[in-house]
């Protein structure tokens, strides 16, 4: 919060980079497990040491109280290493017939409630089946044994159901509740190398945690067996960009104008739409012809860095006429907000379609270094901080993971009848944001929104570079 200090106000990217997000975002590129109690961090490591890692992702609930167990679905909800299973008919069936009629079997899916009609024997058929559908990767059990059950026969039974398992075992993590008066069936399943937890959300976070793992493990071996081979580029990217940095840091400047941020895109292949310079409304209006309407009308002033806030864009200019009214009152507004400047530089840009805003940026932090963001954009982006984080440079697989583990499926694929975005090539945007932070050590934050999806990858229509203030003779 303070560290940024006040270039974290000069771009959205600053505004919403923070340390534990920035951690957050080292964590899952390393394939780091991050706990986020001490409790979790040492229920996860007692979960490792006695039980199998699951084949998949698929977790069941079994419960004899509602309260706790909706508890514990509620947090599964909320995990993306988890997904409730689908029994399987057979079991759904085989359930049915050993239930009592007021057992909830599969509402929700992979939920099953034997209500107080229970006893110790039922724990060990439930169990049996549960360990054989095929469609269930680990079993979480939620016990608060009443005074009429043998504590000591309820811990047999759920063992013998355990070690009755043929092949790969498949975890079993149980809740024990009621503290001190069930002592004995904790200590009994422990004893059995069965691990026990207090609460039914922690044990949700412990089997995600277990199931991460697992998804981590999975996709090592599939790289090495594609024998993935990373490969960073022989030389560095041909192109303005150091001089336009270097131009700029000359004249005492902590950021690109935009025109000159639009340079250092480009020659880093990040598609940016059509746009020219000018200095009078003849020269936009020729402009504007050769683009094509409708576009866009920026003030462009190194005394200007939020042009929005004091009227400095005009959006939707679709003719000569507009673009001069348009023109005139850009011009006003400069005049207005900043005195100094009479004739203000103007950057007639191409309007885009509307599409879903998305925000690609890079902060230099104190202690990762570069630092890639991407997450959904536009003027809310600080609001809504659908947000994630790479250490840079980064590889293509790891930018895919960061745009998937951000933006919910239901957006990629095109929601509300928009195209399918192209996560390959935005991708490939990011990887090259990586390298122009790897390549230029004076850019200190890249903010690129919004950026919107293309058929071919994304269009920055906006972009701002920071650059390190020169703190030696000029």
């Amino acid at each position: 919060r303070s560290e940024m200090g006040s270039t974290a106000a000069l771009s959205h990217t600053g505004s919403v980079a923070g340390a534990d997000a920035i951690y957050d975002g080292a964590c899952s590129q390393y394939r780091l497990i991050r706990a986020r109690s001490v409790s979790e961090f040492y229920d996860t490591l007692r979960a490792f040491a006695k039980q199998p890692v699951p084949a998949g992702n698929r977790v069941c609930v079994l419960t004899h109280m509602g309260g706790p167990g909706t508890i514990c679905i509620d947090e599964i909800s909320t995990l993306p290493s988890l997904r409730m299973a689908e029994f399987s008919p057979e079991t759904h069936g085989a359930m049915k017939s050993i239930l009592s009629p007021a057992a909830n079997v599969g509402h929700p899916s992979g939920y099953i409630d034997l209500t107080a009609a229970h006893y110790e024997n039922l724990h060990n058929q439930v169990l049996k089946l549960l360990f054989q559908d095929k469609n269930i990767d680990a079993v979480i059990q939620i016990l608060a044994p009443s005074a009429f059950l043998d504590q000591k026969l309820l811990a047999q039974e759920i063992s013998i159901a355990y070690e009755s398992q043929q092949g790969e075992k498949k975890p079993l993590l149980n809740v024990v509740t009621f503290g001190d008066f069930a002592d004995e069936l904790r200590r009994r399943l422990e004893d059995a190398s069965l691990p026990t937890f207090d609460y039914p959300d922690m044990v949700a976070r412990v089997a995600g945690n277990l199931s991460t793992y697992a998804a981590h493990r999975r996709a090592a071996v599939a790289r090495l067996q594609e024998g993935a081979v990373t490969i960073r580029p022989a030389r560095r990217t041909d192109g303005p960009a150091a001089e336009l940095i270097a131009s700029a840091s000359r004249q005492g400047r902590i950021s690109l104008l935009e025109p000159e941020a639009y340079g250092v895109c480009l020659q880093y292949g990040i598609q940016v739409p059509p746009f020219r310079l000018v200095d009078s409304v003849e020269s936009a209006v020729g402009a504007a012809r050769e683009i094509g309407y409708p576009v866009v009308l920026k003030v462009v002033s190194a005394e200007i860095l939020h042009k929005t806030d004091i009227g400095g864009v005009m959006l939707g200019v679709n003719s000569d006429s507009v673009l001069e009214q348009s023109y005139s009152k850009l011009v006003g507004n400069v005049r207005k907000a900043a005195p100094r400047i009479d004739m203000p530089s103007v950057l007639v840009q191409k309007m885009m379609p509307t599409a879903t805003e998305l925000v690609l940026g890079g902060v230099r932090d104190k202690l990762f270094g570069p630092c890639i963001m991407f997450g959904l954009g536009g003027i809310y982006v600080e609001v809504l901080k659908r947000v994630g984080f790479r250490l840079a440079p980064l590889e293509h697989e790891e930018a895919t993971d960061l745009i998937h583990q951000t933006l919910p499926p239901a957006l990629i694929a095109g929601a509300r009848g928009r195209k399918k975005m192209n996560v390959d090539a935005i991708a490939d945007a990011l990887v090259s944001l990586g390298r122009l932070f790897d390549e230029q050590p004076q850019v200190e934050q890249v903010d690129l929104n919004p950026c919107l999806p293309t058929d071919d990858g994304c269009l920055a229509v906006d972009a701002r570079i920071i650059i390190a203030k020169q703190t030696g003779p000029a």
